[in-house]
């Protein structure tokens, strides 16, 4: 929910903004109450932290998962610490490289697992704020030269920014959203977590029938926005 009111309230969609009576205590991005994700190279390692899931840390080579129950964040230079039984970590606000790609990460990673200390790259998968971009991702798909899916939407200084893609880099559109107005342009370049997921914006034939398993996306109503698929466009 919090989460929820923060974008609304940037996007200008009359929501209040995130926070309240707090006693002054700092608190983390409200996008940090969500899913995070981080990755590392030289070894080959992932994270991914969830509310309903914990810490859960992926590396090459290892044959099962290591896991931590879920514990809040605190407040970390734009980011967070999660402090969780044997993992310890942290999530600062900076641009980053992974090193072994083009792409260009939001934040900056630490994980403290065991004795180990790993660093990497992190960003927040994008899919959980689809209900919240939808005036955004609407306006930008009026202005597409095409119908296309939508691989990744970000909320920036109040501005929404949207890719849309319709079947390989050279069709991939940028589009910018702001106070009620959408400009749309060739892309250029990756994103963090582009793809992850695919947004399939309603009406149209559902595209998990003959293509890939699929998740329905629906409002606080139950009305039908559309379909992501995980990792991927068909």
């Amino acid at each position: 929910m919090r989460l929820a009111i923060a974008i609304a309230a940037a996007l200008g969609l009359g929501a209040c903004g995130w926070g309240g009576d707090d006693g002054g205590v700092e608190a983390p991005p409200p996008q940090m109450l969500g899913e995070v994700r981080a990755v590392g190279t030289e070894p080959f390692w992932g994270l991914t932290v969830t509310p309903g899931q914990g810490l859960v840390f992926t590396e090459a080579g290892a044959p099962d998962p290591a896991r931590e129950p879920y514990a809040a964040p605190i407040a970390v230079d734009g980011g967070g610490l999660f402090k969780s039984g044997r993992m310890q970590f942290t999530v600062t606000a900076g641009s980053c490289s992974d090193g072994m790609s083009d792409i260009e990460y939001p934040m900056k990673a630490r994980l403290v697992i065991g004795d180990r200390t790993l660093v990497g790259c992190a960003y927040y998968p994008w899919g959980a704020n689809i209900p919240y971009l939808l005036p955004a991702i609407d306006a930008c798909l009026a202005k597409a030269p095409q119908r296309m899916p939508v691989t990744h939407g970000a909320l920036k200084n109040g501005v929404a920014h949207i890719r849309l893609t319709a079947s390989g880099p050279e069709e991939t559109y940028d589009c910018v959203y702001q106070t009620g107005e959408a400009s749309v342009k060739r892309a250029s370049g990756p994103l963090a977590g582009e793809r992850i997921p695919t947004f399939y914006r309603a009406p149209m034939d559902d595209p998990g029938e003959s293509c890939a398993p699929h998740v329905e996306v629906k409002d606080a109503n139950g009305a039908l926005l559309g379909w992501t698929i995980a990792d991927g466009a068909c």
